[in-house]
């Protein structure tokens, strides 16, 4: 019984240390646990606070200055405006103000080392959150669709304005081939000029449906002028420089022989009128930007030309063969 009691005795010192270290470890165990719990509630918060922070972010204001600014032209913007600013107040009020509360009461409660207490309240705020996301995003929404057509108006207007710079460039470089059509080719440019300016100036003002009527009639515009300043040069050279020096020489020509040759029967008095006037009103069309018909007539003139040349040319020779013999 001594002998027990004196093994006892000899290992007390042991088992203290041991019961010490099981408690140790207990202990270090439970802090391990609370501190991690803290860690994972302060996780979830900051997630939660970035969110909050994101949505405060949305471009809403910016979006609602832009009814505010469209309102000051067009009063059809004003009710609107009106709407969206007092949207985004009781947002503000409903949403943003007792999130922020929420969000210090967490802190708190988290300070105070009252996990479960924070725990609930984490889930109120993400509930909050949400609804206060799904509201902002819906104002946004709601704004945006009322100035939806304006990016994709801005980027029509300026294809159009690099369509219609390439046609000035153009007819720049062609000028001296055009002096013919100038004046007319000038007002169609000046009308798609206001034409331009008048769909900038709608689109600052909110009206879209009409602009994009205006910028329908522009690549309308647009359409006819590339094809002048494709077709009029050619015709402009053709009629007024071409066909002119040939029926000047045609008409020379036959002024010369016209005493001294038997021409008569090819009637070239007769044929050389109805050219020129062939010639007039062919260059009367082309000054009025109608084409049409105006280039297969002016070859027509032009073989015509040509071939009662050739017949005074044959008269000439057998004149000369005759004379010869």
């Amino acid at each position: 019984m001594l002998s027990f009691v004196d093994q006892i005795g000899n290992h007390y010192e042991i088992l203290i240390f041991i019961i010490v270290g099981l408690i140790s470890i207990f202990l270090v165990f439970i802090a391990l646990k609370f501190s991690n719990k803290r860690k994972k509630l302060e996780v979830s918060l900051d997630k939660q606070i970035e969110r909050y922070k994101e949505i405060n972010a949305l471009p809403i204001p910016n979006a609602i200055n832009k009814i505010e600014e469209l309102a000051s032209y067009n009063s059809s913007y004003t009710s609107r405006a009106s709407s969206y600013t007092q949207r985004y107040l009781d947002n503000m009020q409903n949403f943003s103000s007792p999130i922020s509360e929420l969000i210090s009461s967490i802190k708190s409660s988290l300070n105070e080392n009252k996990h479960e207490e924070a725990k609930t309240k984490l889930k109120d705020l993400i509930v909050s959150i949400n609804a206060f996301e799904k509201e902002a995003n819906s104002l946004l929404t709601d704004i945006k669709n009322d100035t939806i057509d304006e990016e994709p108006l801005m980027q029509e207007i300026d294809r159009i304005k690099k369509a219609y710079n390439e046609c000035i460039e153009r007819y720049q470089d062609n000028y001296n081939d055009l002096v013919l059509v100038s004046y007319k080719i000038r007002s169609l440019m000046d009308n798609i000029e206001v034409m331009i300016r008048e769909a900038e100036e709608n689109i600052q003002i909110g009206v879209y449906l009409e602009t994009k009527e205006i910028v329908n009639k522009i690549d309308k515009e647009i359409d006819y002028l590339r094809e002048y300043l494709r077709v009029m040069p050619n015709l402009i050279n053709l009629a007024t420089k071409v066909i002119v020096i040939e029926l000047k020489e045609l008409i020379e020509k036959n002024n010369i022989m016209q005493e001294d040759y038997p021409i008569h029967h090819l009637m070239p008095i007769k044929r050389i009128e109805k050219l020129k006037k062939d010639v007039e009103g062919s260059i009367e069309k082309i000054k009025v930007l109608d084409y049409d018909g105006v280039e297969p007539l002016l070859r027509d003139i032009h073989n015509n030309i040509k071939s009662l040349s050739e017949a005074l040319d044959h008269e000439r020779d057998c004149r000369k063969e005759y004379d010869s013999r």
